[in-house]
């Protein structure tokens, strides 16, 4: 379930255009030299998606992140068992009736 989280967040990530093509962003993108619009001599660059595939850093916290979410629910289903016998006690307790308390009562004095 967290991977396909992740899978999904880093897909969505990788469709994001690059913002060097988009035109909003030609005075930073395209140098301009004396009012006059030079050619680009560097290219349009990497994609985000490069950059993604190629972080150590970031597919080291995707593992970490799953362990940590797998850890925290082993613990809370740890947690869960350890008050298993509680919980089954409250539900029993909740079945029984008043009546029931109460002929119980009145047969442990009739056998006294």
């Amino acid at each position: 379930m967290f991977n396909q989280m992740i899978n999904l967040w880093e897909e969505k990530t990788k469709a994001i255009k690059s913002f060097v093509g988009d035109s909003y962003y030609y005075p930073f993108t395209n140098p301009i030299i004396n009012e006059k619009v030079e050619d680009r001599i560097c290219g349009w660059g990497p994609s985000l998606e490069f950059y993604l595939n190629k972080d150590i850093h970031l597919a080291k916290k995707k593992s970490d992140l799953v362990d940590y979410f797998r850890k925290n629910y082993d613990t809370a289903f740890s947690y869960l068992r350890r008050y298993q016998s509680i919980r089954e006690f409250y539900a029993d307790d909740i079945l029984v009736k008043n009546k029931d308390i109460e002929n119980e009562r009145g047969e442990s004095i009739r056998n006294l």
